[in-house]
């Protein structure tokens, strides 16, 4: 990528990226809002089917994730209206070596 490119994010309760992406080996991101709340719901719908088959508790079954939009810079770094996720960070977030 040699361009900035817009996208979204999903971010944690505590303001962190939700998820990494093995392929992109950063966290993941999104191209539509839309594509970031079909993401969220089916985390949620995977809890909920967790916990009816017994294989997680109640109090797992909650998610606080939101999303905002953000824009992806060639050197891997995500920005957001409010915070900068450089890669290094972003690894260690996630306990990716290199």
């Amino acid at each position: 990528m040699t361009q900035p490119r817009e996208a979204w994010i999903v971010l944690d309760e505590d303001g962190n990226p939700a998820y990494w992406d093995p392929d992109t080996k950063t966290a993941g991101v999104f191209n539509t809002e839309r594509e970031c709340q079909e993401d969220i719901l089916n985390t949620l719908r995977n809890r909920i089917e967790e916990f009816f088959n017994g294989e997680r508790e109640f109090e797992d079954v909650q998610v606080s994730y939101g999303y905002v939009p953000c824009v992806v810079h060639p050197d891997g770094t995500i920005t957001t209206e409010d915070c900068e996720f450089e890669p290094e960070y972003i690894r260690e977030l996630f306990g990716v070596k290199e």
